[in-house]
């Protein structure tokens, strides 16, 4: 991308190359004709960190009634280590009377 820019080429053909995103081209292409390319690309930036936010929430989204699960099994089997044993022995101090 970055020889292509210095060649002569225009930064949202080179970005096209790289990115294949056609909202980042279509942008970057904006800018270039209307001589805001700064504005562009800050629209651009703007537009992927709410992209990358969104993914963020997702994945927590996800990962936080797995956690519960999880941690709700790990008492579970923490619960059954301990009252098995203790109903076992329970059941032989029944049997000695």
């Amino acid at each position: 991308a970055a020889a292509a820019v210095r060649s002569g080429g225009r930064i949202s053909d080179a970005v096209r190359l790289v990115f294949r995103d056609p909202y980042v081209y279509a942008i970057l292409l904006t800018g270039e004709t209307s001589g805001e390319l700064e504005e562009s690309i800050g629209t651009v930036l703007k537009h992927y960190q709410d992209r990358a936010s969104e993914q963020v929430e997702r994945t927590f989204a996800v990962l936080g009634p797995a956690v519960v699960i999880l941690l709700g099994m790990v008492v579970l089997l923490v619960l059954c280590g301990t009252l098995i044993p203790l109903w076992e022995s329970m059941q032989h101090i029944g049997r000695l009377r």
